[in-house]
């Protein structure tokens, strides 16, 4: 028979072992709850950001985003930190998502679009911009310039499209495959007060030579 003495060790040792082991289960409980949670809140943190980097548009204003007229009000889409006027913008339309290497053929007669390859279109097409997994910014190295027609003939680049300087200027696509042939024809139409088309951000305004090529498919011309 086992002394007193003997037993009473034991069961202190088997006492200390259990509350030991319980207390290493009850940490590693708590440190796995506590990871769980900070996946959880950085998942719900990077979903939230995306979520309010999606600007939700009706309409837009015909290709480029240049025309004056709101073109199919009912229309809904979606683009990542986008001004709301270029539809080739856009990352869904209707809720169905869109892009590269489609394009949207723009029906000027009826401000109307529809997407499409290029040799469906017999109008103006403008092809959804490739996304190589740069930010919307990094995607366009090109912006807006209006040159403005003064009285003798000659144009001032200016920053922005025509629209943002006058929208009650009428604006009309016109084929040209450099900037001179938007002059020729602006000079050579008396209504006509200025062109704007998309030029290179690495180009400064006072640099612009007017033999670079047009952007797509030409440019605008504006007339009061």
């Amino acid at each position: 028979m086992k002394s007193i003495s003997t037993i009473i060790p034991f069961l202190f040792l088997s006492t200390f072992a259990c509350t030991e082991k319980e207390e290493t289960e009850e940490t590693t409980e708590t440190e796995s709850t506590e990871e769980t949670e900070e996946t959880e809140e950085t998942e719900e943190t990077e979903e939230t950001e995306e979520t309010e980097d999606v600007e939700q548009n009706m309409g837009h204003h015909g290709p480029y985003g240049d025309e004056t007229d709101l073109w199919e009000p009912e229309l809904s889409w979606t683009c990542d930190s986008c001004n709301g006027r270029d539809l080739s913008d856009a990352r869904t339309i209707n809720n169905v998502e869109v892009g590269f290497p489609q394009g949207i053929c723009y029906n000027l007669t009826d401000q109307t679009t529809s997407i499409t390859e290029q040799g469906d279109c017999a109008e103006t097409w403008v092809q959804f911009p490739e996304n190589d997994g740069a930010t919307s910014e990094e995607e366009s190295s090109a912006r807006d310039v209006c040159f403005v027609r003064q009285t003798d003939d000659s144009f001032t680049p200016t920053e922005g499209s025509c629209v943002d300087l006058d929208s009650s200027w009428t604006a009309s696509t016109f084929e040209a495959s450099v900037l001179q042939d938007c002059v020729d024809y602006c000079i050579s139409n008396s209504t006509c007060i200025g062109f704007d088309d998309e030029i290179d951000s690495s180009v400064a305004l006072a640099d612009i030579d007017y033999s670079m090529p047009t952007e797509g498919f030409g440019c605008w011309i504006f007339t009061e």
